[in-house]
């Protein structure tokens, strides 16, 4: 019975946990959906400024025809973009069409101060800045869907139920292709924004981080201290109060095999000075928040210094060691101008070998360089950063200068199974002594079959002995007693109501003789129908308190009759000390897990509970 309990709870705390993930999910795509009607909405009004500006440019420069029939094809297929890819696509091809119809208005003075032009660029300047945060809140929600739709155990629940991650978009940036910026590209892009004043004015206004610079030591004992710089370019609208530091809380050796890994802060500062700060365990991240809940910022440039070191991220491998640094992350949610890291290695290492990646989570891309300084130092430099963007670096250098951590012991490999087995063969050991001293059962007897019920026994209390509790079904046998020892006489007589169209039954109990010598629920019912010295009692259905007050004192005097003799072998006592120590088991398990970090500990865990 506790078993079955038990693993009732087990299945609906499973039900209530897959139901809160399937509902987050569906919370994140309306989100998502929600995000991209908003980018949606702002991409109509740019694509209504469009054939206004071309109107206007058409007028000073009618020749030129093709550049006008470039931005026109561009914008119908902006229009006709039914994906997040083919959209992508569409508005970097707009963009370029808008870029050359800019040049093309710079050759013309007198256009340049057309008012109508101007107020043009205004209204596009504004609009894009629009679509900028829209895509940016985009983003962030697809990213936290694919987060929950890749992760487990919710992938299981996304995979069953339809769901699929979505492409994030990056408009401006070419889609499959080189990513490098040609001498043309770079004129065009420095002609629009030569030409576009305010536009460029509302771009230097968005967030984001101005630089990001990461000076990282190792030491010989494997210890890392690394101080990180990072300037932000606040307005109040993400950075409300300060930055938020995400750091990893896994490391992932060269075996595979995950380890955890804890961070100390030894300083946070703004502006070279102290700075107010909180710290907390998100999932897999150490989240660092800097700043106070009461005090916002101004718009202007913040410039951040943190200062924190871990131990038990270099990699091991068997011809060389290797520090692997992501640099700022793939969680900002923040264009990053400049990224840059510096690497030192114990004044003993000489380096062996480097590289760098840019780009989003699981990126190849190389677009970023390296300078070694001297023997033991690399300057890492990579280049500027779209949103969920990061720089990753490597150093590798001779084995023997950082003192490699010695193999995990038994314990620490296996700690979670050896406490769940030492707990599973004690419970055991418990189970089977107490069986053997109280749950035993005793040998069956032979059945005789009787025809009455057994001396002292009423048929009610019969009744309640074989279902094991009280209930109202059993006023029935103890009526039908009373009627057969001559106490009552039961008249039952149809009535008809609704002109006919229904019938009901009256049933009219008549006392023949009073009460005494019976069993103790008869005897309840006879005083709760013939008190008073009333001589009949009449039930037709209806709801009367009377019944259920003579049927709540009938199921309490079974109750005190049997209640205790039925409960006497249910060994509850015997519960309580298995029920505690399981869960004090399940406690110290999660408790080792945290602190070794074994292979399948989750399953261990799982299966135990």
């Amino acid at each position: 019975m506790i078993a079955l309990a038990i693993l009732l709870a087990l299945i609906v705390l499973v039900a209530f946990y897959a139901i809160g993930i399937y509902n987050r999910l569906v919370k994140l795509k309306n989100l998502v959906a929600e995000a991209w009607s908003g980018i949606d909405v702002q991409l109509k009004k740019r694509y209504d400024l469009i054939p206004n500006l071309v109107e206007t440019v058409k007028g000073y420069a009618a020749h030129e025809k093709e550049t006008f029939e470039n931005v026109t094809r561009a914008r119908a297929a902006a229009q006709q973009a039914t994906t997040v890819e083919g959209q992508q696509a569409a508005e970097n091809a707009l963009s370029g069409a808008l870029m050359n119809l800019i040049a093309v208005a710079e050759r013309y003075p007198d256009l340049k101060a057309n008012t109508n032009f101007l107020e043009l660029q205004n209204m596009l300047a504004v609009v894009e800045g629009d679509i900028e945060k829209a895509r940016r809140y985009y983003n962030g929600n697809v990213r936290e869907q694919n987060t929950l739709i890749e992760s487990f155990p919710s992938n299981l629940i996304a995979n069953s139920y339809g769901f699929h991650q979505v492409s994030v978009l990056r408009v401006g940036e070419p889609c499959g292709e080189d990513r490098s910026i040609s001498k043309v590209q770079l004129m065009r892009r420095w002609l629009l924004g030569a030409s576009v004043v305010v536009a460029a004015y509302a771009y230097g206004q968005n967030e984001r981080i101005n630089s990001f610079h990461t000076d990282l030591t190792v030491a010989a004992d494997g210890q890392l201290t690394v101080m990180e710089e990072i300037s932000i370019h606040a307005e109040g609208d993400e950075f409300k109060r300060g930055i938020v530091r995400k750091l990893p809380l896994r490391f992932t050796d060269h075996n595979g095999r995950e380890h955890r890994v804890q961070y100390e802060l030894t300083a946070v500062q703004v502006f070279g000075a102290t700075s107010p700060y909180h710290t907390a365990t998100e999932g897999d991240d150490f989240v660092l928040y800097v700043g106070s809940e009461g005090n916002f910022l101004q718009p202007g440039d913040y410039p951040y210094r943190i200062t924190y070191t871990t131990k038990g991220q270099v990699g091991f491998f068997p011809d060389y060691d290797e520090i692997y640094w992501n640099v700022n992350g793939n969680g900002w949610a923040f264009a990053v101008d400049s990224i840059s890291a510096v690497i030192h290695l114990p004044p003993s290492a000489q380096v062996k070998q480097t590289a760098c990646y840019t780009g989003s989570y699981g990126s190849t891309e190389t677009a970023c360089s390296d300078s070694i300084i001297d023997a033991h130092t690399v300057r890492f430099q990579g280049r500027a950063m779209d949103y969920y963007e990061g720089l990753t670096v490597a150093v590798g250098f001779q084995k023997g200068v950082v003192a490699e951590p010695p193999p995990p012991t038994l314990w620490e490999q296996y700690a979670v199974p050896l406490v769940g087995g030492i707990i599973t063969l004690l419970l055991l050991l418990y189970y089977f002594s107490t069986w053997a001293r109280h749950g035993r059962d005793p040998d069956m007897p032979t059945v005789i079959p009787l025809f009455e019920p057994p001396d002292g026994l009423s048929p009610a209390s019969v009744a309640m002995v074989m279902h094991g509790s009280e209930d109202n079904d059993q006023i029935t046998p103890a009526m039908i007693s009373l009627a057969v020892k001559g106490h009552i006489r039961i008249d039952e007589k149809k009535e008809n109501v609704l002109l006919g169209l229904l019938h009901k039954t009256v049933y009219t109990i008549v006392k023949l003789k009073g009460g005494g010598g019976l069993p103790r629920e008869e005897q309840e019912l006879m005083s709760h129908m013939f008190g008073g010295h009333q001589e009949s009692y009449e039930i037709d259905g209806t709801y009367d308190p009377s019944v259920q007050s003579m049927a709540s004192a009938f199921r309490g005097s079974l109750r005190n009759q049997w209640h205790e003799l039925l409960n006497k072998g249910n060994n509850w006592r015997f519960w309580w000390i298995p029920m505690l120590t399981v869960a004090v088991c399940v406690i110290s398990m999660i408790v080792v897990h945290n602190s070794f970090w074994g292979d399948n500990d989750v399953l261990y865990i799982a299966a135990f509970s």
